[in-house]
């Protein structure tokens, strides 16, 4: 869990978060909470703007208002240019420290927000080939390859292990995009 080393002294970035108001729509296993893995969220706050929340999961959320342990409205910290929609994180006395993501969505937040050893993971994937950046239109799409780019294996642990006669499947994630971020990234694994 991170926070912004100043946060207690800009109480003018704090609002409420009054709804969820979209999510990502990936399949979470819920068998233990809090969530380790889940989807990211965007809320209405209380001053009319809406923010993507970047350290919490909405089955995090959902859980805890389900127990009865929280209500709306939460408080949230904005990391963004507080007087238009943007970039939160929850902050909020109400909910455990354990169910808070343990880092920031690298996805939703833009690389300026990260925290510090996440910006330097960043800075180190983009210098080995790991990710690729784009533009397209004002935001920035990272492509980014599965595995590391540089190897350092042995042939032996390239090998499949075989237990009891099953071989490891290796399954792609599933990335839901709309057609026009999609033919982007093809043009640019195209160019490459």
């Amino acid at each position: 869990m991170h926070f912004p080393d100043d946060i207690l002294d800009h109480k003018g970035r704090l609002v409420y978060g009054v709804e969820v108001i979209s999510s990502t729509l990936l399949g979470v296993n819920k068998s233990k909470f809090p969530v380790r893995h889940g989807n990211c969220f965007s809320m209405r706050a209380d001053n009319g703007h809406s923010y993507r929340i970047v350290n919490f999961y909405l089955e995090n959320l959902e859980e805890g208002i389900r127990r009865e342990k929280m209500t709306l409205p939460v408080r949230l910290y904005i990391l963004s240019d507080p007087y238009k929609s943007g970039v939160a994180i929850i902050f909020d006395p109400k909910i455990p420290t354990s169910w808070y993501s343990a880092q920031f969505c690298e996805t939703c937040t833009p690389v300026e927000y990260l925290p510090f050893p996440q910006r330097v993971s960043h800075a180190l994937k983009l210098e080995s080939g790991t990710i690729t950046e784009r533009k397209y239109g004002d935001r920035t799409m990272i492509i980014e390859r599965i595995g590391d780019a540089i190897d350092w294996s042995t042939e032996e642990e390239k090998s499949p292990i075989v237990f009891a006669k099953y071989q490891p499947m290796i399954m792609e994630p599933i990335v839901c995009m709309d057609a026009n971020v999609e033919s982007e990234m093809m043009k640019t694994l195209e160019a490459e």
